[in-house]
């Protein structure tokens, strides 16, 4: 994946998350934030449940939107 790819990815699976998760409007930098780093956590816990969704873009948009989802469920957990 190219450092574009990761960007545009990162920014669709950061907005998608935060419409399934409830939190406050942070901007675009931080869905992209939320979304890289989602993606690797998307990455390990699939790679911890030896799930291989694949290469293709809709595959890492999965991954890293699954990978958000739970990052801002924990972040959420952390800030109550």
């Amino acid at each position: 994946m190219t450092f574009w790819q990761a960007i545009i990815i990162g920014a669709l699976a950061g907005w998608i998350s935060g419409k399934f998760v409830k939190k406050h409007r942070e901007g675009c930098l931080w869905n992209i934030a939320i979304g890289i780093t989602g993606s690797l956590l998307g990455r390990w816990i699939f790679s911890f449940l030896e799930i291989y969704p694949g290469r293709g873009f809709f595959s890492q948009l999965l991954t890293a939107t699954l990978g958000s989802i739970a990052l801002l469920w924990i972040w959420n957990q952390v800030r109550k």
